[in-house]
């Protein structure tokens, strides 16, 4: 597998629409121990305003990215408790 450049391009097929997730390694103190940690945020414009999300899990801020960015393409511009996925569930169930 091929070494992850960051920052990494969330790209959404068809449309110009792109979000960006960066990487940083942190460090805390628990104890008498110093501790590295690595967080991604994801970025995005929505409305002319940039948002971020943040997530020790690439591939599920990298999969939150891919459903934020068809969500937004769609019209869909207001934030929802559901998923993506899960809301599609959700609405082919109540037809």
């Amino acid at each position: 597998m091929a070494k992850i450049k960051f920052p990494y391009t969330v790209k959404n097929d068809g449309t110009t629409l792109t979000a960006t997730i960066y990487r940083k390694i942190r460090e805390k103190q628990i104890k008498d121990k110093r501790v590295h940690y690595t967080d991604y945020t994801l970025a995005y414009y929505q409305n002319g305003e940039r948002h971020t999300k943040s997530s020790s899990d690439f591939e599920a801020l990298k999969t939150t990215g891919k459903e934020l960015l068809k969500d937004l393409s769609e019209g869909r511009a207001e934030p929802h408790p559901l998923s993506a996925s899960q809301r599609n569930d959700y609405n082919r169930a109540n037809k």
